[in-house]
This record gives C-alpha cells, structure tokens and sequence, in this order.
C-alpha cells in the first residue's frame, strides 16, 4: 500500500514536472519528480491503439519496426527485436509470454527512443537468453537487453534467466516503476549503464556478478542509483557465508568478478524501501553512499557498506549482520536513523586508499550527531585515520579482547561533546579511548557477563539512555553521557538484572 501510493501521488505530480535532472545529495519525493516522466509509470495503455500478437504463432523472430503499443501473449522460440527511429517509443504489454532465444536476447531492442515494459495484471512472464551474439564488439547475451532508455511497470510478474550474460540491462537509463520481477544471471542481475531508478516494485536478484549496477563514469550526472521505494533482494556469488572472510585489514577479496550487492559507478541513494542484500562482495558500493530511509539488512563477505568518499547515514534501519568491515569511507557521517552492525574487523572504518591518502585535500573522519548507533567488531569498533567526532546520538560499542584492537581508535582529534556512549569490554579502563576529550567518562569494572545478553543504561529517573547486546564476554563498561551530569545516579542491567548502580563520576 505504501509503495502504490508513493508512486500514485509521484505519478500525478509528474503530469506537472519531469526533465531528467542529475539528482542532488539530499533528495525528496518532489525530487524524484524530476527523474521521470507519467510514461514510465503509468501501466494504462489505449486498447484501441494496441497491436495485439499472439507469439505462439510466430515461426523465428518477432520484429517490430514502428513505434506503437504491443499486447504480447503466447510462448516464442526465438526474439522479440525491436528497431525503430530513435525519436520513436515502443510499449511491450507482456500478458503471459514465455520467450526464449537461442541466440542473444529474448527481448532486443536494438533502436528507439526509449522501450517500456508494462507487466499486465496478473500476469506471468519469463524472459531466456540464448548463446552471446556479437555486435559492434559488444558481447550481448542479456536476457531484456536494451540499446537505449528502458523502463518497467506494471503489476504482473516477469522471471528473467540469463546463463552466458547479465539479466536485465540498459546502456542508457534503466527505471524500475512496479512489477514482480526476479532475475537469474551468470553476470550482473539488473544492469544500467548510465543509471537505475527504482519507484517501487519486488525484485529478487541471485547473480554471479553484482546484483544491481550503474557503471557510467566520466559523463556529468550519470552513474547513479536511486531506489525510493520497493521491496528488493539480492543474492550475489555464493553469498557472504560462502565467501572467503576479508582480511584484518578489510582488503577486498581477490575474484576475478565483481560480486557486490548494489554498486553505483558513482553515486548511491536510499530514500526507502525494504532491501535485503548476501553477498560474496561488498553489500553496497559506489564513490558516496546516502542513506535516508528504509529498512536495510546486509550480509556481506567484504564490507558492508564501502564508499570511495563519504557514506552518509540520515534516516531508515541499516543492519550490517555480517561483514569485513561494517561502514568504510574516507568520511563517515551519521545525524539519524538507527545503525547496528557486526563486523569481522572494524565496525567503522574511516579510511583512504594509498592513492588518495597522498591527496592533502582528501579529508577523513567520522562524526555521529544523532541517531543510534550499534557495533559488535572482531577489529576495532570506530577506526579513522583522522578525526573521530561524537556530538549526539547513541553510540554503544563491543570490541574483541585482542592486543592491538581498540573501542575508538583515531589517529587524529577525538572529540566527545555530546549524546551517549557505552562501551562494553574486556580490556580495561582504557580501551582504547583515553585521549577523547569534551564531554566526561566514566570506568569501572563489572561481574562477567556472558555474551549476547542486552545490556542497558538508565537514570535516576528509570529512563532508558541506552540498551544493546554486546556479542562478546564483558567485564569493564565506560560510559558517558550528557543525559548523565556529574553527580547523577545511574543504574547499569543485564539480562534483567542489576550489575551496576552508582553516581556517575567522570575519571
């Protein structure tokens, strides 16, 4: 319901607006106006204005030559090829198709201006792909392959199975409107080259490339992934559980294929929607990664969520259930939502490459302002390379007792002047954070405490400042928070019980 009526109220809006424009960093349903047109969205088609076409008829290739809107029923052994001049727009209505080439795409769009998929109402649709055919030196073999814009809607289902090649893909821009779609690829599930919108729909991606792809780099406003709304899931490669664990140093893994979730060449935008993402690669990827609303869960056998630049968390549910690192960027910023990760090495890595760190103006931190932030890391659990900043929000951190790994770590200006931490560890009063500065800490020793039990944070009052469940054996808390001031009492409880209760008296 949620999902029709975001697109229902975007879809009269567009009436009023629409020229594609490169989308900006923060970006809102009125935004997102401009990013398509009624055409791509609306499933509604003029009977009398159809050419109807029953597959099962046709010996060989079906081919079409004139733009116009085409009702498709019936099973083909061959393709659907499509060429017409490149002002001209075509709509398929698939209503029950089964096609599958022996050769290339099941469905070819070789020219138009843009070709539009309309799924019909209950309708079950399966796309095949044959052997790679080549072209122009391009090898395609997708199974929906497109030369030009391509957009999807409507409600009916669509199975795409692709064996040599990439599942669906545009060279140009790919919207994904509505639809039950589910992808099989021996490559990349859902591939646009210059971008990918997702309004809304269910997709089900298994890949043994990345699951869904922008690649474009170079152009402006181009090699971007936006998805407001819809409910997806992407497996890619074995899955994380089957992947080869990142090392200490969160270094990708070495494949000969790229096997990542969702990867933008550029840039990445999650204003909504339920997505579930296992991976043998990085969960998501792309130079900046936004985050504003959604329900998240990731399983990845890299990182979690790996920007080249800046991954920025504002809104939604992020959870990180399995990872090399758990967010990694050269700039990590969170003012909201709530973040819960587990990682196999730093819960939160703010880090460069090699070749940027020699770059002065690359400038790396993470700052959490507000929000809820959760890490369970095997490594350290806040790592950056700069500054680490910590002004609002709740922050509550477990780190593995090894030598060498640390709560917070921060090699330049650690600065806590806000919000609520709680750290729970084996590793003594230190831990890791001895240099904060600002806002006051405290230490202290507790009775053992098994693992996975919840741990949680009250005043004098009986208000709850903070509750987690550390994966690990604990036996030392540091706290602080400026819900607490000097003096205050406060009580700490575990699996229901009380281990700690005092007046907080930073040390």
């Amino acid at each position: 319901m949620r999902r029709s009526k975001l697109i229902s109220c975007l879809t009269a809006l567009a009436i009023l607006f629409g020229i594609l424009v490169f989308p900006g960093a923060a970006l809102s349903e009125t935004d997102i106006l401009s990013l398509y047109k009624l055409k791509d969205v609306d499933a509604s088609y003029n009977e009398a204005d159809v050419v109807k076409v029953n597959l099962s008829t046709v010996k060989g290739d079906y081919s079409i030559n004139r733009k116009g809107t085409y009702l498709l029923k019936g099973k083909l052994n061959g393709r659907v090829i499509i060429s017409v001049p490149e002002e001209d727009k075509v709509r398929l209505v698939l209503d029950g198709v089964s096609v599958t080439a022996a050769t290339g795409p099941a469905i070819y769009e070789k020219q138009s201006d843009k070709l539009i998929i309309t799924l019909a109402p209950n309708s079950v649709n399966t796309l095949v792909s044959g052997t790679p055919i080549s072209v122009g030196g391009d090898t395609i073999a997708s199974a929906l392959f497109c030369e030009d814009d391509l957009s999807i809607n409507g409600s009916g289902s669509l199975n795409v199975v692709s064996p040599e090649k990439h599942g669906i893909q545009s060279k140009a821009d790919l919207i994904i409107a509505d639809g039950r779609i589910n992808v099989e690829s021996h490559s990349d599930g859902i591939r646009g080259k210059n971008s990918v919108l997702v309004l809304g729909g269910t997709i089900s991606v298994t890949a043994q490339g990345d699951g869904i792809v922008s690649t474009k780099t170079g152009k402006d406003n181009k090699g971007w992934i936006i998805i407001a709304d819809g409910n997806i899931s992407v497996t890619t490669g074995s899955g994380a559980a089957g992947a080869k664990e990142a090392s200490d140093e969160g270094s990708q893994q070495s494949t000969s294929a790229s096997q990542k979730g969702i990867k933008a060449a550029v840039g990445l935008t999650i204003l909504n929607g339920s997505i579930s993402l296992d991976t043998a690669d990085d969960g998501f990827h792309a130079v900046d990664v936004s985050i504003s609303g959604g329900d998240i869960s990731v399983s990845s056998g890299d990182d979690g969520v790996h920007a080249d630049d800046a991954i920025s968390v504002k809104g939604g549910k992020l959870t990180v259930i399995r990872s090399g690192d758990g967010l990694k960027a050269a700039r990590v910023v969170i003012s909201g939502g709530t973040v819960n990760v587990t990682s196999s090495d730093d819960g939160i890595n703010a880090t460069v490459k090699e070749e940027q760190a020699a770059s002065s103006s690359t400038k790396i931190f993470i700052s959490i302002s507000g929000g809820e932030v959760i890490v369970n890391a095997s490594g350290d659990g806040l790592d950056s390379e700069g500054n680490l900043v910590i002004s609002g929000g709740v922050v509550g951190v477990w780190t593995l007792a090894e030598e060498g790994k640390g709560t917070l770590e921060f090699e330049g200006t650690g600065k806590l002047s806000g919000g609520t931490l709680l750290v729970a560890t084996t590793q003594g009063g230190e831990a890791g954070i001895g240099t904060l500065s600002g806002q006051g800490i405290m230490a202290f020793p507790v009775p053992l405490q098994n693992s996975s039990q919840t741990i949680s944070l009250t005043n004098s009052a009986g208000k709850e400042l903070i509750s987690f469940a550390p994966a690990g054996l604990f036996n030392t808390v540091i706290l602080s928070s400026n819900a607490l001031p000097e003096g205050s009492a406060f009580s700490l409880n575990c699996a229901g019980e009380t281990i700690y209760s005092g007046t907080f008296s930073a040390n």
